[in-house]
C-alpha cells in the first residue's frame, strides 16, 4: 500500500479495481463486494481509471494491475499518490518492472489471494 491514510474497513468503502484480465477483475470485485465494499469498475485502461478517479471524490482505495494492454498503470498510481488514496499493485511480472519511485507501494504477485489484498488496504480485515 502507499503511504496514504489507510481506510478502517472494507465495509462501506469505495474501491477502484483497475485490471484487464476478466477473471482476476471479477474475483477482486466479488471479494470486495462480499466484504461490504462498493467496487468501481473493474476497468481495463488507464483512461477509464483516470475518469473514475476524477469523478469520485470519496474514493477510498484502489488495486492496480501493473500491465494494462500495451501500457502500464503508473499514470494512475501517480494520481492516486497525489490524491493520497491508498492502493496496491497486482502483477504477474518481476518486481523490476515497477520503478523505484513506487518502492513503498505494496505489491501482490498474480494470482493474488483476495484476503491478502484486502489486508493490505484495510486495517480491520483479518
Amino acid at each position: 500500500m502507499t503511504e496514504g491514510t489507510q481506510p478502517r474497513s472494507v465495509k462501506g468503502s469505495t474501491i477502484l479495481v483497475v485490471e484487464d484480465d476478466y477473471f482476476i477483475a471479477d474475483e477482486l470485485r466479488n471479494g470486495f463486494e462480499e466484504r461490504g465494499g462498493q467496487v468501481l469498475g473493474p476497468v481495463p485502461t488507464v483512461e477509464a481509471a483516470l475518469k473514475i478517479i476524477e469523478a469520485t471524490p470519496d474514493l477510498d482505495a484502489a488495486t492496480l494491475d501493473v500491465a494494462l494492454g500495451e501500457g502500464n498503470a503508473f499514470a494512475v498510481a501517480d494520481v492516486l499518490i497525489e490524491k493520497d488514496i491508498p492502493f496496491v499493485f497486482l502483477t504477474g511480472y518481476s518486481g523490476w518492472v515497477i520503478p523505484e519511485r513506487y518502492d513503498m507501494t505494496e505489491r501482490h504477485k498474480k494470482p493474488a489471494r483476495i484476503q491478502e489484498v484486502v489486508n493490505s488496504l484495510f486495517d480491520d480485515e483479518t
